[in-house]
C-alpha cells in the first residue's frame, strides 16, 4: 500500500475487482507537511483508520468533490479544530468512496478511501462440531456455516437460552430445516447480543454441538441515495445515536440537490402538500449534483426530508429510542453490583474473567416476582427445552460474558457456583416499568400485527412503504367510524411513519385506506403494573405504611452489612437467602399487609412495615355482578372506551345494550337493542370482561343475563365529562324521582378542609 502506512501486524493482502489490494485488518495514516502518507486506500467495511501526526498544526475532515471543487461535508467525519501534534480514528461501516484533506498541508490534495463489502466470516461444521465455535461480530456482519464432509445429515438451527431453566430451546422450530450431507446456513446479525446456533443430535449419544456468536453494541449507520427520482430507500427504522448519510452523485442526478426537513401537509382541495419546516434541518443553501450529508440521530420521533431537486418526492426516518446495557462483574467474590436496578427492556450484561474462573458454573435465574402482567411465553420456552451437558457449559463461559434482557416489571434473582466454592451469590435485579414500543407494518392486506396488548405510556408505531398506493393511519370506533379528536397521522402518504403513545386505559381501533375493507388494529391498553420500593433500615422501613393497587410489586431492599429475615404476620417466617439484599413480592388480594424485618445476627432491632392493597376504581371501567352495575352511570368523552369487568362474579355474564326506557327512567322492562345501533358480548360467561368504544355522544343503556333486572347506563359527551378525574373525589350517582328525563351528580371532596358538596346535570340524550 505504499509507505507510511503502518499497521500492527502483518496481515495478508486480498485484491479486489479492480486488482488494487485491499486491508483486511485497521490502518494507520501518517500526516506530514507534504500530506498523508498514502494517496488512497481500499478497505472492507467495519474496518476502522488512524490518522496520526506528530508535527505542524493538522486536522482530517470529509469533502466531496462537485466539478472539480472540494465542498465540506456537513454532518461528515471530521476530527475537529488543527491542533498541533495528534490523532484521530474512524471505523467506516457503509461501503463507498470517502475522500479527506487537512488544513495543516495543500487542502486541494485529498485522500481517498475506498470501502467496499465485507465478506462474510466463515465457520466449518464437521461430525466433530464447530469451527471456530465461539467468534465474535460487529453489527451488520454476516456468518456462514458451511458443511460438506459430513459423515451424517447436519443442519444448524438457533436456539435460545433459557436462563430459568438451564436449558436451551429452539428459537426456529416453526421453520422447515432439513438435514442434509453437504449444506450451507447464513444469518446477518442486526442486533446486539450472544446467539446459539445448534447441530442436529448425534444418533449414538444424541449430543449436539453448540456454535456461539457475540454481537457487540455499537451505534449503526444507514445509507439513503438520493436521484432525480426519489430516495431510496423511501423509509429507514434508526435508533438513537444512529447515523443516516444521504448521498447523490452527479450520475444519476441531471438536476442539482441538498437535503432539507419538511412536513406533510394537507394542501388545496384535500392534496397532500410538501412544505419546509421552519429551523428545519437544511444540508446548505447550495444546491450540487454531487453531494453528501450526515445526521446523528439523538431523539425519538419520526422526520420527513426532501431535496429541492425531487421536491415532490420525499424520505422517511423512524427514530427508536437505544435501551441501556447494565455490566454485572461476576468474581470469586460474587456479582459486583449485588443489587442492580433497571427498567424495561434495559440490558444487562454478566461479565467475568475467563482466565481467574473455571469454566464449570451458568449464571441462572433462580426465582422472579414479576408484577400482574399481560403474559408471556416462559412457560412454552421450558416445554421445549433440553438439558445442557458439561461441554456446552464449559464453551458458554469461553466468551466471558452473558446477556438478559427482562421485559417485564418486577424483581429477579440470578445465581451462580463454581466447583471450586459451591456457595451461592445472588444478583437481585430490579425492573421498573418504562415505556415499550411495537411495530406495526401497514399493507394492502391489512395490519401485521392486528391486535396489540400494550400498557399505559407504551408507544406504537404505524410504517407502510408502498409504490402504488397512498396510506394514512386513522382512529376509528369498532364500527369503522372515525373519531373525532382520535390520533392520526395525517395526510395520506405512499411512504410514512407514525407513533402515538397510548396514555389511557381502554380499546383502540386503527384503520388505514391501503388496507382491505373492514381491517383495521386492535390495540388494548391496560394499567401498568408498579414496583415500589422500600428501604430497609436497622431502625425503620421507608416509607411505611406503603399504599399499592392489586398486581403491584413490593421491593424490600437493604445494604451489604445487613441480613434479615422476613416474618408476614399471620404467616409462617419467609426465609431470605443469606446473599440476598432484597426481597419482592406481588400483592394480588386486596386487604391489609404487615411484615417484620428481623436481623439475622440480632445486631439490629426488629422493623415493621404494612403494605396496605386498595384497588382503584377506573373511571372507565365498571364493575359487573348480580347486583348490577358499580357504578350504575358512567360518563365518558366521545371516543373513550368503557370496560364491563365480571371477574369476581360467581354467576354468568355478559353485556348489551337495550331500548332507552320510556321517559328516560329506569325500567324492568329490557328489549334488547338490534343492529345497527346495538352491541352485545355475547353469550354469558364466567369472569369475563367486555370493551366497547363510543364514537357519539349520547346515552347508552346496558344490561346483563346475569342481573337481569339491573340497567346500567353510559353517557358520552362530546367534550369530555365535566367531573374531576381526581382520586381525591368520591362520586355517587342516582336517578332524579321527579324530573325522569335528568340525572343528577354529586361530587363531594373528601380529603380537603374546605370540603362541601357540587352539583350538576346532564340531559339524557335519546
Amino acid at each position: 500500500m505504499g509507505t507510511g502506512c503502518s499497521r500492527s501486524s502483518p496481515f495478508p493482502i486480498r485484491t479486489c475487482s479492480s486488482g488494487r489490494p485491499v486491508e483486511t485488518r485497521d490502518v494507520t495514516i501518517s500526516i506530514h507537511q507534504r500530506g498523508f502518507s498514502i494517496p488512497s486506500l481500499f478497505l472492507y467495511s467495519r474496518q476502522t483508520v488512524t490518522w496520526r501526526w506528530w508535527e505542524g498544526f493538522h486536522n482530517v475532515f470529509q469533502v466531496v468533490s462537485d466539478n472539480g471543487r472540494l465542498m465540506a461535508v456537513k454532518g461528515g467525519i471530521k476530527s475537529g479544530l488543527q491542533r498541533n501534534a495528534g490523532n484521530f480514528s474512524h471505523e467506516f461501516q457503509i461501503p463507498g468512496c470517502y475522500q479527506f484533506v487537512s488544513q495543516g498541508h495543500n487542502p486541494s490534495v485529498a485522500l481517498d478511501i475506498k470501502v467496499i463489502a465485507r465478506p462474510p466470516k466463515a465457520v466449518r461444521l464437521s461430525d466433530d462440531g464447530f469451527s471456530p465455535r465461539c467468534l465474535e461480530v460487529k453489527l451488520g456482519e454476516t456468518v456462514v456455516w458451511t458443511w460438506n464432509d459430513c459423515c451424517r445429515p447436519q443442519a444448524v438451527r438457533q436456539v435460545c437460552f433459557n436462563s430459568k431453566a438451564g436449558t436451551f430451546c429452539h428459537a426456529d422450530e416453526r421453520k422447515t430445516i432439513t438435514a442434509s450431507l453437504v449444506g450451507q446456513r447464513s444469518y446477518t446479525f442486526n442486533s446486539p447480543g450472544i446467539y446459539y446456533f445448534e447441530t442436529e443430535p448425534s444418533y449414538v449419544s444424541n449430543m449436539t454441538h453448540l456454535c456461539l456468536v457475540r454481537v457487540r453494541n455499537s451505534a449503526r449507520e444507514h445509507r439513503i441515495d438520493i436521484s432525480d427520482g426519489g430516495f431510496e430507500p423511501s423509509l429507514v427504522s434508526v435508533t438513537e445515536g444512529d447515523s443516516v448519510w444521504w448521498h447523490w452523485n452527479k450520475r444519476n442526478c441531471q438536476m442539482s440537490h441538498n437535503l432539507r426537513e419538511v412536513q406533510v401537509a394537507y394542501g388545496s382541495e384535500n392534496t397532500t402538500a410538501i412544505q419546509r419546516v421552519p429551523g428545519g434541518y437544511c444540508s446548505g443553501p447550495a444546491q450540487s449534483r454531487t453531494g453528501a450529508c450526515r445526521i446523528v440521530t439523538s431523539h425519538r420521533g419520526v422526520v420527513y426530508y426532501s431535496s429541492d431537486g425531487c421536491a415532490d418526492k420525499f424520505c422517511v426516518v423512524a427514530m427508536k429510542p437505544k435501551y441501556t446495557e447494565h455490566v454485572v462483574q461476576f468474581t470469586e467474590e460474587g456479582f459486583r453490583p449485588n443489587l442492580q436496578c433497571v427498567v424495561q427492556g434495559d440490558v444487562v450484561r454478566f461479565k467475568w474473567d475467563t482466565s481467574r474462573l473455571n469454566n464449570d458454573f451458568v449464571v441462572s435465574l433462580v426465582g422472579s416476582c414479576k408484577a400482574g402482567g399481560l403474559g408471556g411465553d416462559e412457560e412454552q420456552l421450558e416445554a421445549h427445552s433440553d438439558p445442557l451437558d458439561g461441554n456446552k457449559i464449559e464453551q458458554l463461559n469461553e466468551l466471558g460474558c452473558c446477556v438478559e434482557q427482562i421485559k417485564d416489571v418486577g424483581v429477579y434473582y440470578f445465581q451462580a457456583k463454581t466447583s471450586h466454592d459451591p456457595q451461592h451469590r445472588d444478583l437481585s435485579l430490579i425492573v421498573q416499568p418504562a415505556p415499550q414500543n411495537y411495530d406495526v407494518e401497514v399493507t394492502e392486506s391489512g395490519f401485521e400485527p392486528n391486535h396489540l396488548q400494550i400498557y399505559m405510556g407504551d408507544c406504537v408505531w404505524w410504517q407502510w412503504n408502498s409504490r402504488t398506493s397512498l396510506c394514512s393511519v386513522i382512529q376509528v370506533s369498532d364500527r369503522m367510524r372515525p373519531v373525532d379528536g382520535g390520533f392520526g397521522s395525517g395526510p395520506p402518504t405512499s411512504t410514512g411513519a407514525f407513533i402515538h403513545q397510548f396514555g389511557v386505559p381502554g380499546v383502540y381501533f386503527s384503520a388505514s385506506e391501503m388496507a382491505q375493507a373492514h381491517q383495521y388494529c386492535v390495540i388494548e391498553v391496560y394499567q401498568k403494573p408498579q414496583l415500589h420500593l422500600i428501604e430497609v433500615t436497622d431502625v425503620d422501613t421507608l416509607p411505611n405504611p406503603l399504599t399499592v393497587c392489586p398486581g403491584d410489586c413490593v421491593c424490600w431492599t437493604w445494604d451489604d452489612i445487613h441480613d434479615f429475615r422476613v416474618e408476614e404476620l399471620t404467616t409462617e417466617s419467609i426465609s431470605v437467602s443469606n446473599s440476598r439484599r432484597s426481597y419482592g413480592r406481588t400483592f394480588s388480594e386486596e386487604g391489609a399487609y404487615h411484615f417484620l424485618f428481623l436481623s439475622t445476627d440480632n445486631s439490629a432491632n426488629p422493623t415493621a412495615s404494612s403494605i396496605i392493597v386498595e384497588r382503584v376504581q377506573s373511571f372507565n371501567t365498571v364493575q359487573l355482578s348480580c347486583a348490577g352495575f358499580t357504578p350504575t352511570v358512567t360518563t365518558v368523552a366521545q371516543g373513550d372506551s368503557v370496560t364491563w369487568l365480571w371477574d369476581e362474579a360467581e354467576e354468568l355474564h355478559n353485556v348489551f345494550c337495550v331500548v332507552p326506557p320510556a321517559g328516560g327512567g329506569m325500567s324492568r322492562h329490557l328489549v334488547p337493542m338490534g343492529s345497527p345501533t346495538g352491541f352485545s358480548s355475547g353469550e354469558p360467561s364466567s369472569h369475563g370482561s367486555f370493551t366497547k368504544t363510543f364514537d357519539r355522544p349520547g346515552t347508552v343503556f346496558v344490561s346483563s343475563n346475569g342481573a337481569p333486572a339491573c340497567q346500567g347506563v353510559v353517557v358520552v359527551v362530546k367534550d369530555g365529562p365535566c367531573l374531576c378525574d381526581s382520586d381525591h373525589l368520591h362520586v355517587e350517582y342516582f336517578f332524579s324521582r321527579r324530573v325522569p328525563s335528568v340525572f343528577a351528580i354529586y361530587c363531594r371532596e373528601i380529603n380537603r378542609e374546605s370540603s362541601g358538596w357540587l352539583y350538576c346535570s346532564y340531559c339524557l340524550l335519546n
